[in-house]
């Protein structure tokens, strides 16, 4: 065997390493992305869970967003502050899945359900109210994809703050 026959082996091999280290790496980095993906579906869940906890563990603040969705101006500065931060919260919790969902670095499923709801809360004059004040704080990708996607799926449907209308 000479040298050249030496040296074409050794390329082949070579060559061979390099595609098997391609092949691990594509799939190491297919496996981090599945990871990662699980992560910020899981952060956004929790996220969506704090929401809930924020109505559930305060029976002032749960009175508060339902009153105060159904007839905003009944409520006291002091409530209205209150409201309007709840709904801030979740608006930006929402923009950051929407985002996230958008760039495939989370599941879709949670923002398909909380575009529902989201839907359901835009017809309520209270989140009226605070969308027209505060909807420039938010970016204008997902303005437009309330705006024109979501809040038009409202259409009549009638929206129960917490399943209760009282």
């Amino acid at each position: 065997m000479n040298w050249e026959a030496i040296g074409a082996i050794g390329e082949v091999v070579g060559a061979v390493a390099v595609i098997a280290t391609l092949i691990y790496l594509a799939l190491q980095i297919r496996q981090n992305t599945a990871a990662l993906r699980s992560t910020a579906t899981q952060a956004a869940h929790d996220q969506a869970g704090n929401l809930y906890n924020i109505l559930c563990s305060n029976s002032d603040m749960a009175s508060i967003y339902r009153r105060g969705i159904l007839a905003p101006d009944e409520l006291t500065a002091d409530e209205l502050a209150k409201l309007n931060a709840f709904l801030s919260l979740a608006q930006f919790y929402l923009q950051n899945w929407y985002m996230q969902t958008r760039d495939q670095f989370m599941d879709d499923t949670l923002v398909s359900n909380w575009s529902t709801i989201t839907a359901g809360l835009s017809t309520t004059p209270g989140f009226k109210q605070f969308w027209d004040q505060r909807r420039d704080v938010y970016s204008p990708v997902f303005r437009k994809w309330l705006e024109t996607e979501v809040f038009p799926k409202a259409v009549g449907k009638t929206y129960e703050p917490l399943g209760v209308r009282k």
